[in-house]
Formats: C-alpha cells, structure tokens, sequence
C-alpha cells in the first residue's frame, strides 16, 4: 500500500494509504506509536480519507485538554 499522507498531532496520528488491488484507501490510526486496529477505516474517496484522518486526529487532540 502506498502512503498518500500522515497526520500527527502530538501522540495521535493517522496514515492514509492507498490500496491499488483493491482501489480503496485505508486509514490507521495511532497513540503513542501503536496501531489502533478497530479503529481502522476504509473508503473508496481520498478525500474522505484525509478529511477523517485529519478531523479524528484533530478530535481527540482536543479532546485531550478537556
């Protein structure tokens, strides 16, 4: 899978890939460095992907100075 763009903010981050076999794009999502598995998310849209993984990654930063 080819890495399209990764979004990091403090110690969440998420990857976005994109899988050409199955032309879908995959976002993974981490804390401290470890994959959260069930939180994985898949789309046909790259910009829905980005957007996710911006907005998630953006959320529970904000979350975390609540």
């Amino acid at each position: 899978m080819r890495l399209i763009t990764k979004v990091t903010k403090g110690i969440y981050s998420a990857a976005v890939r994109y899988n050409s076999e199955l032309k879908e794009y995959r976002v993974k999502f981490y804390i401290n460095g470890v994959h959260q598995v069930d939180a994985d998310y898949f789309t046909d849209s790259k910009n829905d992907a980005i957007g996710t993984a911006e907005h998630q990654v953006n959320l529970l930063k904000e979350k975390d100075h609540v």
